[in-house]
């Protein structure tokens, strides 16, 4: 006699599975909820799922709600953040300049601090 076999969890395009009664969005999803830094309509800084290290995304398309966010940098210091930010163009103005210099030396405490 065989057991039934579990269904997989539910997904949706966007959000990843659900486990436990918890959503697990993909990082390339427009409604991560890691989001720590919205630098420009089509770049951006999370935190990566496991709250390890930061990853600047760049959007696929200029398109509004076409396209993924994709990892183009990983960063896991708010130095080493900078020198991306500083070869990517991405602090044009003064507020994104105290969002960055307000995070964390490690990245991985901005989750924690959240």
């Amino acid at each position: 006699m065989t057991s039934p076999r579990k269904s997989p969890p539910p997904y949706g395009p966007s959000m990843g599975v659900l486990s436990e009664n918890k959503v697990i969005r993909a990082e390339s999803a427009d409604d991560y909820s890691q989001v720590l830094i919205q630098f420009l309509a089509e770049w951006r800084l999370i935190v990566c799922k496991h709250g390890k290290q930061g990853i600047i995304q760049n959007r696929s398309t200029v398109r509004t709600n076409r396209g993924v966010w994709i990892g183009k940098k990983h960063v896991t210091t708010k130095s080493s953040l900078l020198v991306v930010c500083s070869a990517l163009h991405l602090i044009r103005d003064t507020a994104t300049a105290e969002k960055v210099l307000q995070l964390p030396e490690k990245l991985s405490e901005a989750v924690e601090n959240g």
